[in-house]
């Protein structure tokens, strides 16, 4: 699967929270599907370095902000595969997602690495994070797009050196393992007891295919 076809994968949700195919296995009560979805953010077509993590987590301010019409927009408009990640983009620095994002990729990432990152979701449904989710990913037919997607993209880039892929969260529920590294692919697992995929300085993802 090609990024244009998971694009036109999420193209029919015309104005709904929720992809259609989701609507009967989505348990009721457990996500904020008056949110707008998020599968990627990024350029998902021309990132240089992938991220996959789990779900969008649920912030007490998250409809507050997204009642911006602003933010609204950018984030339709990110379901287009060609918009920069959202949190480093200036006019949304005031965002708790670029906290998080600092936190996780590094203090001194900013606007000029926004064109080169895409992060995928698992479940692209805001909920606190947990097994819950897990659960949700195995059935879930969104979820299994961008498994495909992943296996017939990504990976095989991030092989060649052409890309690099970080599993950050939920290894094993996006298919991947230890065993899938090389130079460009690090796959982060609780087994090994690390520190949850953060890609920061000094760490592997950093040292290996973070791209600065």
């Amino acid at each position: 699967m090609s990024p244009d076809r998971l694009i036109e994968y999420w193209s029919v949700l015309d104005g709904q929270t929720v992809h259609p195919d989701d609507q009967a296995v989505l348990p009721p009560g457990q996500f904020a599907i008056d949110l707008q979805p998020l599968p990627w953010n990024g350029p998902l077509r021309s990132a240089r370095t992938y991220i996959l993590m789990l779900n969008p987590g649920l912030k007490p301010t998250d409809h507050e902000w997204e009642r911006r019409p602003e933010v609204h927009d950018a984030l339709r408009s990110n379901l287009g595969g060609d918009s920069p990640y959202l949190y480093l983009q200036s006019r949304f620095i005031d965002r708790p997602g670029n906290e998080w994002t600092r936190r996780w990729l590094g203090s001194d990432i900013g606007a000029a690495q926004a064109d080169k990152i895409s992060v995928l979701q698992l479940v692209p449904y805001h909920s606190e994070e947990g097994d819950k989710v897990k659960r949700v990913a195995r059935h879930l037919p969104s979820s299994q797009e961008s498994i495909r997607f992943v296996r017939d993209w990504p990976v095989p880039r991030a092989k060649a050196g052409e890309i690099g892929l970080v599993v950050a969260r939920a290894a094993r529920q996006w298919k991947l393992s230890p065993a899938d590294e090389c130079q460009s692919l690090v796959v982060y697992t609780n087994e090994r007891g690390e520190c949850r995929g953060h890609t920061r300085r000094r760490t592997r993802a950093a040292e290996s295919c973070f791209v600065g």
